[in-house]
């Protein structure tokens, strides 16, 4: 890890077991770029691992699309989804993608803007700690989360709290991510070929938020960071590494893995396209 005083004042890093540690080669998430789509980063928090982000919410309506620098976290949920990364993978780039303004509402047209703007930047990973459960979405979001697969990032995306299917975690390009309670934010259940294929920790989850408070959170939200923190890890050892190549890695490292039950959605969705 580089030195302290580079970080935020209250910067914290996950413990490793070292076991995991031996097995990962001690890697941090260096030169791994990582998309967060949220509400942004608290701007009095200095850290140059989050680097200048955009805002694509309007201050107007929560869903017009509205292009700007303005990454400032007006809600604490970005912040607290990035602190999580950060804890996990210390020396990632976070890139703030701010689609959210004062409410955890959004557009499909800015989720899709988020997404080609992390195509356009070269990202390695896109973070949506969030979704839709509209299925006039599901397309243009399936769309553009395949072109984003096509350029070989890593979308890891947050189930519904409502325990409803949700886009795109459910797509079979993205990893979906449910939470549980788990001791370590290293320790995760992989299921394979399920629909949503891992489930993290996601309760008490201690996180920065508004103004630099620290706090525990509890949500699907804050299931996602700790399997984007770990994707992170393992892009570090091999960067050309395949949304394939990356399950099975997640497979190896899950602690626990049972019989798959919901399929991944593929005919569905290349029913979908073909209509």
């Amino acid at each position: 890890m580089k030195q302290k005083s580079n970080y935020f004042n209250t910067a914290v890093s996950a413990i490793r077991p070292s076991t995991l540690n031996k097995m990962l080669n001690y890697s941090t998430g260096k030169n791994i770029k990582v998309a967060v789509v949220d509400s942004g980063w608290n701007y009095s928090l200095n850290d140059f691992r989050v680097v200048k982000g955009i805002g694509f919410a309007s201050r107007q309506s929560e869903f017009e699309l509205c292009t700007s620098n303005d990454y400032n976290d007006k809600i604490g949920h970005g912040t607290a989804v990035t602190d999580i990364i950060l804890q996990i993978a210390p020396d990632v780039s976070i890139h703030p993608i701010r689609v959210f303004d004062k409410k955890l509402e959004t557009s499909i047209s800015i989720l899709v803007e988020a997404v080609k703007w992390s195509i356009k930047n070269k990202m390695d990973i896109i973070n949506f700690s969030l979704g839709t459960l509209e299925k006039e979405h599901l397309e243009p979001l399936y769309k553009i989360c395949e072109i984003a697969h096509l350029n070989n990032i890593i979308i890891v995306a947050s189930k519904s709290n409502s325990n409803e299917w949700s886009y795109p975690a459910i797509f079979e390009n993205s990893i979906g991510v449910a939470s549980n309670n788990f001791q370590s934010c290293f320790d995760y259940q992989f299921l394979k070929d399920e629909a949503i294929e891992c489930v993290s920790k996601g309760y008490q989850q201690w996180a920065l938020w508004k103004d630099g408070e620290r706090k525990y959170l509890s949500g699907n939200s804050f299931a996602a960071p700790n399997i984007t923190g770990i994707v992170a890890l393992l892009l570090e050892l091999n960067p050309k590494a395949t949304l394939e190549e990356i399950r099975k890695s997640l497979m190896k490292f899950a602690i626990k893995n049972k019989k798959a039950t919901h399929l991944k959605w593929v005919a569905y969705i290349n029913f979908i396209l073909k209509t």
